[in-house]
């Protein structure tokens, strides 16, 4: 049978902290990154379809004085 286990508690090296505020620095970049890319496809998303929705009411009424910001493949 084994001995019971210690409870003190790990204390890490300088290089072993250091590693560890490095990997949370690169994790938060890469999160805040793929946050970033994600509002803008979101963004992208949401003009291409008012664009399309102001395409759309320009062709059903085209006296209307909807405003096409973009040119574009309508």
């Amino acid at each position: 049978m084994r001995g019971a286990p210690s409870i003190e508690p790990r204390v890490l090296s300088a290089r072993g902290r250091e590693s560890v505020t490095r990997s949370w620095i690169v994790l938060g970049l890469v999160g805040w990154t793929l946050g970033l890319v994600f509002v803008l496809l979101l963004m992208r998303m949401s003009g291409n379809q008012d664009r399309a929705a102001r395409y759309e009411q320009k062709r059903m009424d085209p006296f209307s004085e909807v405003t096409i910001t973009n040119l574009g493949n309508g």
